[in-house]
């Protein structure tokens, strides 16, 4: 869903992902913050990070983005002003990086099994370069 909103040139709430992945509607607010940090967590290092995309209110920073992004390794800066620069940075690599990626129907990622305890296979959709192929033929 975040690739989706990353490919889309948008940002998304957590009212948001609740709608459109029902499985999320008790997700206690700690839980929200785990989450985020594992759907990066099993990002190649050069993609930028997809939790900087989940925003409160009208565009606004996530209050955790900085402490996950410090988890992930992205300086997130010390003061306000900072943060806040590093995020629109953050949202704006996003947006670039996966507007002209292939799109995944399932990635398998610790989110799955998280979720559902069990990983789901990487299924394509689109074209892709030779290493993406190989990647889906070794992962069938």
């Amino acid at each position: 869903m975040l690739e989706q909103t990353a490919r889309a040139g948008t940002t998304t709430t957590w009212t948001a992902i609740r709608k459109r992945l029902p499985a999320l509607m008790n997700l206690h607010r700690d839980d929200e913050s785990v989450l985020l940090w594992l759907v990066n967590d099993d990002r190649d290092q050069s993609e930028p990070l997809l939790s900087d995309l989940v925003t409160v209110g009208d565009r606004q920073m996530h209050p955790r983005f900085p402490t996950i992004a410090e988890q992930l390794g992205v300086s997130a800066g010390r003061s306000s002003t900072q943060e806040r620069s590093t995020w629109n940075y953050e949202v704006l690599k996003a947006h670039q990086h996966w507007r002209h990626r292939r799109r995944c129907q399932a990635r398998t990622n610790r989110v799955g099994t998280w979720l559902h305890g069990k990983r789901r296979p990487r299924r394509c959709v689109g074209g892709g370069d030779e290493s993406d192929r190989n990647a889906l033929k070794s992962a069938q």
